[in-house]
């Protein structure tokens, strides 16, 4: 009896290492649904061919709990995909304890075999491990949060000797910032991969490097020189009013490919801002400089997130759906509105992929063909106010603009007010359509979400300003997040209206000199000046003439008991 049980524990470990050769790559990604309550999303993509696959995966919550969560998807087997993919999608529901930062963590034996760059040549033998770091915030002033979602599938496809693209395009919905960083993959919890080397060090040189965009997400290797399976983890971080909230481990998958022909060529621009309620329109174009391959264009992001209270009109980009001959063509058009105001950019990744998979692939497994990614950058402002007046008056300046604004009716009352800018002076300013820092151009804020109205016109007076003097101002409107309680978050602003100069009425004189001509105990001298009042600035009716101008002084610096020392006549 003793010697079949020991069999029968041989057996089962030996099943294990054979086929548990599965986990690709993956994150986990999290919902708030309640003030400590979380709906938390596992996704792995792992080799179908590998009956390892779990049905399901032990998750540890971070707060000394933990659950088995069974695959939901594909009728709890996962969703095969063409290249010897399967996507799994494990979900579960966890309250926390309190408010705190939390990391929610999965581990997994094993990683598919032959990994180059991860404990080469056993990679099998290294575990799988994900986690996400997650702060529960203050429900009054921040409320609640859900993680940024990763829009890229995290497998790609590459060549030796030819640049290599990567993006997860993280979008997320709230309008938090997103950043990335490069980092080592993780076995297990505060634990790397053994023998881990980045991609750029298996054959190492001048025409070998990586560099990751922290702001865009861009993985660019220029270029792999070995063919076969890498993996790379980036960290995709996400910040609140500049606090991280939250972070995600993305563990990602490169497929090298040798003596591949060349990639496709995808083109279009780099970046575009519009004011919100424009329709947005601009070509993709995706070529090959393969005689015979034929190219499809996709796209993912923001944009094409639906939303009623965010995204009310979705972007459209229909190219054709299949392989087509180069160039293939196709518009993206996104008629916004002014929902989409945010302070961050809107990201799109357009990917051309050709079907040199049938020359290249291992049997037709583990490829797609080759492709080219393109990250494009849109940022959606606030229109300016229209038709900004000033009027000027005795100690007074009145503005008036035009109501109602373009985007006061913005769902969630997200529109807050308009700021008022000043300046002394005529002066001009560089207006930036992404965004313009008045501040920076000798601005000051003087009055702050101002809603004052007066039939078919806002209004304000600003009674600070000194008389006679020269002054410009502009208005911009302001625009907010709002968290699940109503609070304001992410705060951003229009574009700034045109500027207007005006003169205070100068119904005053105004002292221009005052210089010591002569210096004596007895006999000193100074010049004293000063400029007329505008005659047509004087309120004859409050003020009915005659005028006369006195002089006074005052013994010292800081003035005192002025005595009038010459009058003029009538």
């Amino acid at each position: 009896m003793k010697k079949l049980l020991f069999l029968l524990i041989l057996l089962g470990y030996t099943a294990t290492a054979v086929f548990a050769t599965h986990n690709r790559a993956g994150e986990i990604i999290y919902e708030q649904v309640g003030p400590l309550r979380f709906k938390v999303t596992i996704i792995t993509y792992t080799k179908a061919s590998a009956p390892a696959d779990r049905d399901s995966l032990r998750v540890e919550w971070g707060d000394g709990s933990g659950e088995n969560v069974p695959r939901s998807n594909g009728g709890g087997r996962g969703q095969n995909q063409p290249n010897d993919i399967r996507y799994n999608i494990y979900v579960a529901y966890h309250t926390y304890p309190g408010r705190s930062t939390y990391i929610i963590s999965m581990t997994d034996l094993n990683r598919n075999a032959n990994v180059l760059n991860v404990n080469a040549p056993n990679s099998i033998d290294v575990a799988f491990h994900l986690e996400t770091k997650l702060s529960i915030l203050n429900p009054t002033f921040d409320g609640l949060n859900t993680s940024p979602i990763l829009l890229q599938p995290p497998i790609d496809v590459g060549c030796v000797g030819e640049r290599f693209v990567h993006n997860p395009n993280a979008f997320d919905a709230e309008g938090d910032s997103i950043a990335y960083e490069l980092i080592v993959p993780l076995g297990n919890v505060n634990t790397v991969v053994p023998n881990y080397v980045f991609p750029d060090m298996i054959l190492p040189g001048a025409n070998n490097t990586i560099n990751l965009n922290p702001l865009t997400g861009d993985f660019v290797w220029n270029a792999p020189q070995r063919a076969g399976e890498y993996n790379v983890a980036f960290l995709v971080k996400e910040y609140r009013s500049g606090r991280l909230i939250s972070s995600i481990i993305r563990d990602i998958q490169i497929n090298i490919l040798d003596n591949c022909r060349n990639p496709p060529k995808i083109t279009t621009i780099d970046e575009k801002c519009i004011i919100a309620g424009d329709t947005l329109r601009f070509n993709v174009r995706g070529t090959d400089p393969d005689f015979g391959e034929q190219v499809q264009l996709s796209a993912t992001g923001g944009p094409f997130e639906q939303n009623t209270l965010t995204n009310p009109i979705a972007a459209t980009f229909r190219p054709p759906s299949y392989y087509t001959f180069p160039p293939v063509n196709a518009p993206f058009i996104w008629r916004t509105s002014c929902e989409n105001i945010r302070e961050q950019y809107y990201q799109i990744v357009f990917r051309a992929v050709d079907n040199s998979v049938r020359t290249f692939g291992q049997n037709g497994r583990d490829t797609t063909g080759l492709s080219d990614l393109k990250a494009v950058r849109i940022r959606i402002v606030g229109p300016p106010v229209k038709n900004l007046a000033a009027i000027p008056f005795s100690g007074r300046v009145d503005l008036t603009w035009d109501k109602p604004y373009k985007c006061e009716g913005i769902s969630q009352n997200r529109f807050k007010g308009f700021n008022i800018y000043r300046r002394d002076k005529c002066a001009d300013y560089n207006l930036d359509t992404c965004g313009t820092d008045l501040l920076a151009q000798g601005f000051v804020k003087i009055k702050s979400r101002s809603l004052t109205a007066t039939g078919a016109k806002y209004t304000y007076s600003d009674n600070t300003v000194l008389r006679g003097q020269q002054y410009t101002y502009v208005v911009t409107a302001e625009f907010t997040e709002l968290n699940s309680t109503g609070f304001p978050i992410n705060i951003v602003e229009g574009l700034p209206s045109k500027r207007v100069c005006v003169q205070v009425s100068r119904d005053l004189p105004l002292m221009t000199h005052a210089d010591v001509r002569t210096t004596s105990p007895t006999t000193g001298e100074i010049f004293v000046q000063w400029s007329k009042p505008f005659a047509p600035d004087l309120d004859t009716l409050l003020n009915p003439g005659g005028y006369q101008y006195r002089l006074y002084r005052a013994v010292g610096n800081t003035g005192g008991n002025f005595q009038e020392i010459w009058r003029s006549p009538i």
